[in-house]
Parts: structure tokens; C-alpha cells; sequence
């Protein structure tokens, strides 16, 4: 009876062992089954976090383009060589030089330097002195009026792109259905490059060969002569009306036009710096190409030399001069 009673408590130890080591295997199967729960819910609003968060760049490459980018554009093309013309040509690089240095590259560090650091837009950046919030609205509205007309301009590039694929451009010559009587259709450079002027049968008029009162009406005429390029922008591709009363209708083609320069901003910034950042290997480095294709060809033109030597060359006076940019001021630049 003894050896049964001992054998039954051995048994009965082995089950208890048994069905321990059974829920030690299941309570460490339910351990491993948390962790990895837990592991998962966190790796998950890891994510969600990251995806509420603001984008960053993909490189440092990519930023640096953008920036540049963000500097260099069409401005660079035509407005800048326009106001060194009007200013004095290497006299317009005085002031410009100072300001850029004083005013331009500190701006433009501080904004950098601010957004990086607190991640935040030009409105909530400004939760760093609230007393300032109002800058950071303007810069908004700023921004966002610059790139309605920019991307205007755009639509106008695309335009002249488009009517540029012809075997003559459309813009060289006054034999069309929108040039005036006012057109000039003769090259007035050769002549007035010896201060001369052109009448409208292309003869070229020197001052000592006519009488005052002839030299002046010469003068008017061709004060208010304008070249076939000034017309086909005007009359043309903007079709421009006489003023506000007359709003005109619209030009289907540069309304396309302006259609596809928003299309490729969208596409553009479709995933935000991702998508953008992509596009700055275009746009940052496109302008420079077109700069170089600009010296290029300007170097093979006639008189190139001049151009260069008024740009070279200050007119000092011209630092002293003020003038409004109006419809006046636009005059006084030399046919």
C-alpha cells in the first residue's frame, strides 16, 4: 500500500511539473505575443508621427538646389540686365552689391536658419515672438500674389516657345494682320548708332542735314514708332484692349498656356519637397544653360564688344539720378 501511495504522489508531483512547465510555455507565448504587440502599436504611431510631421529633403544636395533655385530664375535674364541698362551700367552693381550684401544674403540666411530650426511655416514660425505674427502673414501674401504673375510669365514663355517652332518667327517682320502703321519696318540700329534717324521710307537722317523744325517732328515719329517684337506682344499674344472699359475677350491659346504652367507647379509640388525636390535638378540648374547659351550667342553678334564695355564701363552720374518707374520714365531709353 506504501509503494502505491508513493508511486500516486509521484505521479501526481509529475503532472503539477507538467502542467507548470504547460503554463510557463503559455504565459511566455502571451510575454512574446505583447512584446510583439506592443512593439507594432508603437512602430505604428512612430509612423503616424512621422507622417503628421513635416517633409524633409531626401539630401543636402537637394536643399542646396533649391535654394539656388529659389534664387536664380528669369529674373536673372531679363530684369536684371534691363536696370543695369537704365542705371549706368557697372554703376548698377554699387548699390546692388551693398544691398546685397547688407540687406539680401542677411534676409535670406535668417529665413533659412529660422524655418530649419523650428520646422514650422512663415505663420506658425512666428509662435517664437507673436509680436511679429503679422510678418509672417505678409510673407505669405507675398508669396502667394508672386506666384500668380510669375507663373504668368511662365505662360508667356511657353507661348513664344510655342510660336517659335516656325521657319519665321512671327515677331521679326510688320507684314502681318496685327502690326499697325506704326510698326517700324526698317533696322534703325546701324543709324542711330551714328545719331541718326530713320524716316519711314528707311532713309537715315542726320541733324545737319535738316532744319530744326523737321529734326523735331523726326524725333516724334520715332518716339512713337514701335518694333515688330512690341507688337506682337501687344497686340498679339495679350491682344491688349484700350483700357479697364474694355476688357476684351479671352486668348484661348494663352489661356492654355497658363493652364500648363499650373499643371507642371502642381505636378511639381504634388508630395511636397519629395516631388520638389526632384525638380530642382532642372531648375536650378536650366537657367545657368540658357545664361551660357545668351553669352554665346550674344558673343557672335555684331557690336557685342559695346555691350560689353557699357556694362564695364560706370556712368557714376547715374547713382545721383532718382526716377520713377512709371510709363514716363520708360521713354527716355534710346531707340
Amino acid at each position: 500500500m506504501e509503494d502505491f501511495s508513493e508511486q500516486g504522489e509521484k505521479l501526481l508531483d509529475n503532472k503539477k511539473v507538467k502542467i507548470k512547465s504547460k503554463t510557463k510555455k503559455v504565459s511566455d507565448n502571451l510575454n512574446e505575443r505583447e512584446i510583439v504587440t506592443i512593439s507594432e502599436t508603437c512602430r505604428a504611431d512612430d509612423e503616424t508621427v512621422s507622417t503628421e510631421g513635416r517633409a524633409s529633403w531626401s539630401n543636402k544636395i537637394e536643399f542646396l538646389l533649391s535654394c539656388l533655385s529659389y534664387a536664380v530664375g528669369l529674373g536673372n535674364i531679363w530684369r536684371f540686365p534691363y536696370l543695369c541698362y537704365r542705371n549706368g551700367g557697372g554703376a548698377f552693381l554699387v548699390p546692388y552689391v551693398i544691398m546685397l550684401c547688407t540687406t539680401g544674403i542677411p534676409l535670406f540666411f535668417f529665413e533659412l536658419s529660422l524655418g530649419q530650426f523650428a520646422g514650422e511655416g512663415p505663420i506658425s514660425v512666428w509662435k517664437i515672438c507673436p509680436l511679429f505674427s503679422g510678418i509672417g502673414y505678409a510673407m505669405f501674401i507675398i508669396s502667394f500674389f508672386i506666384g500668380i504673375y510669375y507663373n504668368m510669365i511662365l505662360a508667356w514663355a511657353i507661348f513664344y516657345l510655342a510660336s517659335s517652332f516656325t521657319d519665321h518667327l512671327p515677331w521679326t517682320s510688320c507684314n502681318n494682320w496685327w502690326n499697325s502703321e506704326a510698326c517700324r519696318k526698317f533696322d534703325s540700329k546701324n543709324c542711330t548708332g551714328l545719331g541718326g534717324i530713320m524716316n519711314g521710307t528707311g532713309a537715315c537722317i542726320f541733324k545737319h542735314e535738316v532744319s530744326n523744325d523737321t529734326w523735331m517732328k523726326l524725333n516724334f515719329s520715332a518716339e512713337n514708332l514701335k518694333m515688330p517684337a512690341d507688337e506682337y506682344f501687344h497686340n498679339y499674344m495679350l491682344d491688349i484692349s484700350e483700357g479697364i472699359h474694355d476688357i476684351g475677350g479671352i486668348r484661348w491659346q494663352l489661356a492654355l498656356c497658363l493652364l500648363l504652367a499650373w499643371v507642371i507647379v502642381f505636378f511639381a509640388l504634388l508630395h511636397g519637397v519629395k516631388s520638389f525636390g526632384k525638380a530642382v535638378y532642372f531648375t536650378a540648374i536650366f537657367p545657368y544653360v540658357v545664361l551660357v547659351i545668351l553669352l554665346i550667342r550674344s558673343a557672335t553678334l555684331p557690336g557685342y564688344i559695346n555691350g560689353i564695355t557699357f556694362y564695364v564701363t560706370p556712368k557714376w552720374e547715374k547713382l545721383l539720378e532718382a526716377e520713377r518707374c512709371d510709363s514716363d520714365s520708360h521713354r527716355q531709353l534710346p531707340h
